[in-house]
């Protein structure tokens, strides 16, 4: 369990950064494609990054005996895979949204939206993650994604 939330709160985590640095590529007023493109690029990143082998080695849902992720033969279903995430953060997104407007309508502030931004995508990375563990996702990548010892 503590192993899935170190995991959760990384996740979180590199969601921000990624948010950060998109605010200075996209209309922050866009925020369906900001969560869009953040959960695409979250995980299309994270294959690049080696995320993947982390995942594979030591992640709660691979955790019979894997020694090296797979090479994903095309790019197709990579760009496949992260789709769908970017769907996901729009759906699990838009309940974010609709709990946080009344408070952020509340308070007008540039800089009170700018909290509530990222507090938003910290919990949305955070959440989609264990969602992801609990709705048994992982364990399909793990079949798919990462080569077994035996």
């Amino acid at each position: 369990m503590l192993q899935l939330i170190f995991e959760s709160v990384f996740i979180g985590v590199y969601c921000l950064a990624l948010y950060y640095i998109l605010t200075f590529i996209i209309s922050k007023k866009n925020w369906v494609g900001i969560l869009f493109i953040l959960g695409f690029l979250k995980h299309f990143l994270s294959y690049f990054l080696g995320f993947q082998s982390y995942f594979c080695n030591y992640g709660l849902a691979c955790q019979t005996g894997i020694i090296e992720p797979t090479k994903i033969a095309d790019g197709k279903h990579l760009v496949i895979e992260s789709l769908w995430e970017g769907l996901a953060f729009i759906i699990i997104g838009i309940v974010f949204l609709v709990v946080r407007n009344p408070a952020v309508n509340h308070k007008r502030n540039q800089q009170c939206l700018f909290h509530f931004n990222l507090i938003t995508v910290f919990l949305l990375g955070f959440t989609v993650h264990i969602l992801a563990e609990i709705g048994g996702i992982h364990q399909n990548f793990c079949a798919k994604h990462c080569k077994t010892r035996f």
